[in-house]
């Protein structure tokens, strides 16, 4: 368990969590530009340690709350470039993605 989840939380109570905390964060900025920095400060401290199976979810969060685009991988590039935990986030999405389509092809 990470400091962002409680006790018996489930997936889509941690993701509601979340969104709470960025819609907290744009109200409480200053500026929107300050919005986006606090905004990706909170991605990580969701994402980080435990919650890398997420990231792409908080991603979409953060686009549809700070009405910014996705790129094509569905990463929200202002919060996740450069971040550490990106590549194990990347590493598990292409892991599932893989799972998806082996399942398909034996149905």
């Amino acid at each position: 368990m990470t400091a962002t989840q409680k006790p018996g939380v489930d997936r889509e109570q941690l993701l509601e969590q979340f969104r709470a905390a960025i819609r907290e964060d744009i109200a409480k900025a200053s500026t929107p530009h300050n919005g986006r920095n606090t905004a990706s400060i909170t991605l990580r401290h969701f994402v980080h340690p435990s919650h890398y199976d997420l990231a792409f979810d908080f991603m979409r969060i953060c686009s549809e709350e700070l009405g910014e685009p996705l790129d094509e991988r569905g990463m929200w590039k202002y919060g996740a470039e450069g971040e550490l935990w990106l590549p194990e986030a990347l590493a598990l999405r292409a892991e599932a993605m893989k799972a998806d389509v082996e399942s398909s092809a034996a149905n």
